[in-house]
């Protein structure tokens, strides 16, 4: 390969990497911190109006409560004032996802402000109702016809 080749490979490539950073779609980090975040994880999904428009990137303790730091998609960037609240994605299994309301304000959170939520006692509310048909209903009872079979004390 000659050196012309080798500089139209490489120029290419630089083309193509260029392309590839631009394609990646921007996010912004939002911090906020809960009372209490029982069932929201690592990757737990940041909704508005049934979209997702983000996700929990990281979790941690801080003298305030739990810090949820959120990846936000930018072009969902919340307006100051917006509600964040935790709401059950998944009743059975007790995980949470976060849900914004956004404001009527027109200044926007900036990457790396802070919201503080108080939600102490909150349990969230149920995003999406279960729904079962009859079929799984009856599994359901039976499971739990078992489980109190074998909790049941015999005399």
């Amino acid at each position: 390969m000659t050196e012309k080749e080798k500089m139209r490979v490489f120029i290419i490539f630089l083309i193509g990497c260029l392309v590839f950073a631009s394609c990646k779609e921007r996010r912004i980090k939002l911090h906020v911190i809960f009372d209490n975040a029982d069932g929201l994880y690592k990757g737990s999904s940041v909704i508005s109006r049934g979209l997702i428009i983000g996700d929990v990137g990281n979790l941690s303790l801080n003298e305030n409560g739990v810090l949820a730091t959120l990846l936000i998609k930018e072009k969902y960037r919340p307006p100051v004032g917006s509600s964040f609240e935790l709401t059950f994605e998944n009743l059975i299994a007790r995980s949470n996802m976060i849900e914004v309301i956004f404001s009527k304000s027109g200044e926007l959170y900036q990457n790396n402000d802070t919201v503080i939520v108080h939600n102490e006692g909150h349990t969230g509310r149920i995003l999406n109702p279960i729904r079962l048909d009859s079929s799984s209903r009856e599994e359901i009872l039976n499971f739990f016809r078992k489980i109190d079979t074998l909790l049941t004390i015999k005399k």
